[in-house]
């Protein structure tokens, strides 16, 4: 029986005879995984020889699209396409190729079809052989063939994996001469000279011949096998994880705020402490020049920080803004009570009569707000007062102003209530106001009344 598939000899110029030997390896590994049919691969005079026991192959197996791998994710193939165009590519490139599947033989040719007008695929199937439940596939090829490919599919041994950090995304390859290779589930796609080391990954997309795989897959994918590989083995490889992002290689292209969340603190804290170790302890990262500016003017060094590096030290030292909001309230200075000129002081004393009547009057407490109060230099300049811990901190450089002294205490007593903007932090300083201004109209009241 000859079955003529609808393939034309031109279809997929590109592959050869590596194309062809992986579309069919790959399906003898999917069978090991999908029947629990091991695959045996052995190479004797010139023929390479794929066979799994206890299985053989439907003739739908010759359909175009035929499969039943779909949405099986442990599988290489999907699409019911790999048996068909390995088959094509060999024959095209003057193989032989043999097929064993139970009591048959199946052969594939290149022929001219009357029906299609056309040179397409043939598959000449022929019975009357001892019915053994395997497949078989032997393709003719080449000792040097065979010593080249088979470096190409780790699951086949004949890679070095003894340096292979595996993670639930796939493996890191450690080897020096796996530098660049680039694996999905076990199968060489291309050779990246761009990467610091190999990487086998577990579900990456690659391109309709499987030549590349796709630059977002490859930076994601990437970027999730370091984030676990980090964490697991943060000692063995820490030199060349700090390494990779002081200098922004290009395998940590996709490392973003997930993957920068998802390192263990031990990694996370090694890396904020190599860091520190090389620009000292008042290093924050910064992604540009105006930051780092920004940050001299407040104490600090501003060293500017590829992506990566900058997104793991955050995770310990908090994000820019938040570093810079600390800092711009970070105390510089505490005075005493000696400290202060005598203007200063009587404006101070002025302020704080008129706040402790309202605090009395609104709280019902005899306690002055002196035992709470603390006079400083902050290190922000725009920064008249704070709220912390039960204590309220005035500017000392505002107390010249009479006014401006009176609003910041009012404002950050408030504070017992709520934070900026909350209802209850509004309504408290409303209460204090009129417990300042009440006294003041009822005194003025009274003076006019004494007039009359």
């Amino acid at each position: 029986m000859k079955v003529e598939l609808s393939i034309k000899t031109t279809y997929l110029p590109g592959w050869g005879v590596w194309e062809g030997v992986r579309e069919l390896v790959q399906n003898g590994k999917d069978a090991e995984v999908e029947f629990s049919s091991p695959l045996k691969v052995s190479f004797s005079k010139g023929v390479l020889k794929l066979e799994n026991a206890d299985v053989t192959l439907p003739y739908e197996a010759l359909l175009m699209g035929h499969t039943t791998k779909l949405d099986k994710s442990d599988l290489i193939g999907q699409f019911g396409e790999g048996l068909k165009l390995g088959l094509l590519a060999l024959v095209r490139a003057g193989r032989s190729v043999k097929i064993r599947s139970g009591g048959e033989v199946w052969v594939p040719t290149i022929e001219k079809s009357s029906k299609f007008d056309a040179e397409v695929l043939c598959i000449d199937i022929k019975g009357g052989r001892k019915n053994i439940k395997r497949v078989s596939v032997e393709i003719e090829l080449e000792e040097a063939e065979w010593e080249d490919y088979s470096k190409r599919f780790i699951f086949l041994d004949n890679v070095d994996t003894t340096n292979t950090v595996n993670t639930g995304r796939g493996s890191l390859l450690l080897a020096p001469e796996l530098k660049g290779s680039l694996y999905v589930k076990g199968i060489f796609v291309e050779k990246d000279p761009k990467l610091s080391f190999g990487y086998d990954y577990t579900d990456a997309a690659v391109d309709r011949d499987r030549k590349m795989v796709r630059n977002w897959d490859k930076q994601w994918e990437t970027a999730r096998i370091w984030q676990t590989a980090i964490s697991t083995h943060p000692d063995v490889l820490f030199e060349h994880f700090f390494t990779m992002l002081r200098d922004s290689a290009p395998d940590l292209a996709g490392f973003d705020d997930y993957a920068a969340s998802g390192i263990t603190e031990k990694a996370q804290q090694m890396i904020m402490d190599r860091f520190i170790e090389v620009h000292g302890d008042k290093a924050v990262p910064v992604e540009n020049m105006e930051q780092s500016m920004q940050l001299e003017h407040l104490g600090r060094k501003g060293v500017v920080t590829p992506k990566g590096l900058r997104l793991i030290i955050q995770q310990r030292q908090g994000t820019l803004d938040s570093v810079k909001g600390s800092l711009e309230k970070e105390v510089l200075k505490t005075y005493s009570w000696h400290d202060l000129p005598e203007e200063e002081k009587a404006t101070l004393l002025q302020c704080l009569e008129l706040v402790d009547h309202a605090v009395r009057k609104v709280l019902k407490i005899e306690a002055s707000v002196a035992s709470i109060l603390e006079v400083v230099d902050f290190r922000s300049e725009s920064l008249f007062g704070q709220f912390k811990s039960g204590k309220v901190l005035i500017a000392k450089r505002i107390l010249p102003d009479r006014d401006e002294t009176l609003a910041t205490l009012l404002h950050e007593l408030a504070h017992f209530a709520g934070q900026d903007g909350a209802h209850s932090h509004i309504a408290f300083l409303e209460k204090l106001w009129k417990g300042v201004v009440g006294p003041l109209l009822d005194e003025k009241a009274r003076v006019n009344a004494e007039k009359d």
